[in-house]
């Protein structure tokens, strides 16, 4: 199906469950993710980039912020659509496999660092870990 988005739109927004995919043919967004600090832009997705994946492979809630930079032409696809091309092409659904592990990963080390740089460790909280580490707990 095609959905066209305008510059400024919130093509798919953070904690959202939706269980489709999106392909950009055209125009650029931005991938954001919102921590207690605010938004953070952490990439930019361009034609031929994908988004959304997560959501329809898993039925998770969407993990990041999606707006577009210019107009964007996409095409969405959803769970009975993906079904049909992994069904003809099996060897796809691992190519999208590994894509996801790595974006997966790419998003939880952006997230741990700046939850991490927001929040660095306190003395008291390194000390209590070292303490139970250490079974020093009282």
């Amino acid at each position: 199906m095609h959905a066209p988005f305008l510059k400024g739109d919130v093509m798919t927004r953070q904690g959202a469950v939706a269980h489709w995919l999106y392909i950009v043919i055209s125009g650029q967004a931005e991938v954001s993710v919102e921590t207690r600090e605010g938004s953070t832009p952490i990439a930019v997705i361009e034609s031929g980039g994908v988004f959304g994946e997560m959501g329809m492979l898993t039925g998770e809630a969407r993990r990041a912020t999606v707006t577009a930079i210019t107009d964007v032409d996409c095409y969405r696809l959803d769970k009975t659509g993906f079904q049909s091309i992994l069904r003809a092409r099996p060897d796809l659904g691992e190519e999208v496999t590994r894509v996801l592990a790595k974006r997966n990963a790419e998003l939880s080390r952006t997230v741990g660092q700046l939850q991490a740089a927001a929040h660095p460790p306190q003395v008291s909280d390194l000390l209590s870990k070292m303490r139970t580490f250490f079974g020093l707990n009282a």
